[in-house]
């Protein structure tokens, strides 16, 4: 079992669900437990995304038309005041997008003046459910894609692997928020052949874990190429836990990309992986050297 730890400010949403019950689907818990939360959450998703249409449709086709027949909202507005600027603004034949804006939509087809929280609660709770824990897990990936403060120690370490695909750590930054890990990997050099491209790239550690239990979830990656190969930084959160003092990162294996002409019609793009396990232990650095 993975220990728990504190989660980012994110609405609270995030850490409710993983305080909630393990085998209940999330949406439907959240629809439940924490309905109106989730609907001023998803909302204010939906407005805010409405409010950059209006501010782009001087000179964005797609933006005016998602836009049209919509009187714009005050944006320093509460939710109620700005979805009763949409009904008042909105006719018979005014439409908005249900895709993008589900609640919005659903509320200007109601037709009245009831209170859009309330009536989303009652009426569309598992949409605005849904739709705010995607929202909560962006700002969660935003809040932990920079892993803070922190000192690089660079890995002295060999290749691991055979043959023509290998892989090193080269370095580690333990920060205030997360981890940042630097490796590089030797690539095997993949035909081609008539109208097809292939070519060989490698996407990080597929698993992160420690000696004290914690699986570290990645929340951003790079690569660039180098010659014959890709040099990787990936980044993890959480911080880890004081009194771990060692990693195990796994590998997978390494993708094939393979590109092929489709004549009159667009290019196919395919991806394979090729099997390649292997397990790399590293020290973390202490708390005192971070």
């Amino acid at each position: 079992m993975l220990r728990q730890v504190p989660t980012p400010p994110a609405d609270g949403l995030l850490g409710a669900v993983l305080a909630g019950p393990v085998d209940v689907d999330p949406v439907e818990f959240m629809a439940g437990a924490r309905a109106a939360d989730c609907t001023r959450v998803a909302l204010g998703s939906e407005l805010a995304l409405l409010d950059s249409a209006f501010e782009a449709s001087p000179h964005d086709t797609t933006a005016a038309s998602a836009v049209a027949g919509l009187e714009r909202p005050a944006p320093d507005e509460d939710i109620a005041a700005r979805v009763a600027t949409l009904r008042h603004g909105a006719t018979a034949t005014t439409s908005i997008d249900p895709e993008s804006y589900p609640l919005l939509a659903r509320l200007l087809e109601t037709g009245d003046d009831s209170d859009p929280v309330e009536w989303v609660v009652v009426n569309a709770a598992p949409i605005a459910a849904d739709r705010a824990l995607r929202v909560a897990v962006d700002e969660f990936r935003s809040w932990c894609r920079d892993v803070g403060e922190g000192l690089r120690v660079p890995l002295d370490l060999p290749f691991s692997g055979t043959g023509d695909f290998q892989v090193r750590p080269t370095g580690i930054l333990r920060g205030t928020r997360g981890l940042s890990i630097e490796s590089t990997a030797r690539l095997p050099r993949v035909e081609s052949a008539p109208r097809t491209t292939r070519s060989a790239t490698w996407q990080g550690f597929a698993r992160v874990t420690d000696d004290r239990g914690m699986r570290y979830l990645m929340t951003d990656f790079e690569s660039r190429p180098t010659g014959g190969g890709v040099a990787v930084n990936q980044k993890f959160w959480p911080v880890p836990a004081e009194g771990a003092a060692r990693l195990t990162l796994e590998v997978d294996g390494y993708e094939v990309t393979e590109l092929r002409g489709g004549g009159d019609g667009d290019p196919a793009v395919t991806f394979s992986l090729t099997p390649a396990h292997m397990v790399i232990g590293i020290e973390l650095p202490g708390l005192a050297d971070a």
